[in-house]
């Protein structure tokens, strides 16, 4: 942690590595990092078109527990970069940029990290909503395969080759966003600079994991530091005929704390405040929910 520059990850435990990544990250001082958990595991790296090596590939071998990193310059964006381990021996990746403006346009800087998750959780369906008390996030798609159609809210809204990425913004007028892809893809929510979103926060970075992989019961934390005091909000998605099966801390969430997806009601969300410390989230239903959580203070952010 340090004032003004941190982040939060959820981290990923051995039996869910992968070994195939395709990474995202922001323009600006990319960067991110491979993590062994076997010895002789020779990890191929294929740079995106955005870096100043594009296409080169890179071949590292490293044993357990070694970690190998890749830095850029300033104005450089690592998405789409490819990292392979052989033999189908698992790797941890994580990825981010050690100081970044989102958009690129904000004067406001800040650190970006998260674990990037292997290919063979990708999915095609994605409910994004925007950070509370805030005008605008930027969201970030990038498809694993060719052909890949990207509809925001029904909508074509781009067509992607492999490792492409396609960006825009999301805002507190229309704060749910419902998108398809027809190939397998991941998305990114990025919290914007202070003086481009307005109110607290500053950049961050979080995957939105598809509605694929809703899960039913889920613990975390809403993260306090002693500098500077956050504000604390956790977003949540399920079906809509699954709202009153929804339990934060062992109480219901009122049904008029959700709202449908305006493109798609058969999913609905809610943006709820938080206290700091330990929260339990649960769907006692046979469907599950999609969340995120996030902290906003002065000139200050975390996503995870």
């Amino acid at each position: 942690y340090e004032q003004y520059s941190f982040d939060v990850t959820n981290i990923l435990p051995t039996a869910s590595l992968g070994s195939n990544y395709i990474i995202q990250t922001y323009e600006g001082y990319s960067e991110f990092s491979i993590i062994a958990t076997e010895n002789n595991t020779t990890v191929n790296i294929n740079l995106s078109e955005n870096s100043n090596n594009a296409n080169d590939t890179i071949t590292v071998i490293l044993n357990t527990g070694q970690c190998y990193q890749v830095q850029s310059g300033e104005g450089i964006d690592f998405s789409g970069t490819t990292i392979t381990s052989e033999d189908n021996k698992k790797i941890a990746v994580f990825a981010g940029n050690k100081n970044a403006r989102v958009p690129v346009s904000s004067g406001e800087t800040d650190l970006l990290s998260e674990q990037m998750v292997p290919t063979s959780y990708w999915g095609n369906s994605f409910v994004v909503t925007n950070s509370l008390t805030r005008t605008s996030d930027k969201v970030k798609v990038t498809a694993q395969n060719d052909n890949c159609h990207v509809r925001k809210n029904g909508m074509l809204v781009k067509t992607l080759n492999a490792r492409e990425s396609y960006e825009f913004e999301i805002t507190n007028s229309a704060p749910a966003v419902y998108l398809e892809t027809t190939e397998p893809s991941c998305v990114f929510l990025y919290l914007t600079g202070s003086d481009y979103g307005r109110e607290n926060g500053d950049p961050s970075m979080l995957i939105i994991n598809p509605t694929e992989q809703q899960i039913k019961h889920a613990t975390f934390s809403s993260l306090n530091t002693e500098v500077t005091p956050l504000y604390h909000y956790v977003n949540i998605s399920t079906e809509t005929d699954n709202i009153a099966n929804i339990k934060l801390d062992n109480n219901s969430i009122s049904s008029t704390q959700f709202s449908e997806v305006a493109a798609n009601p058969d999913y609905s969300y809610a943006r709820v405040g938080i206290a700091p410390g330990d929260h339990t989230l649960i769907s006692e239903g046979e469907k599950g929910f999609i969340a995120q959580a996030y902290g906003l203070g002065d000139n200050e952010s975390y996503s995870y």
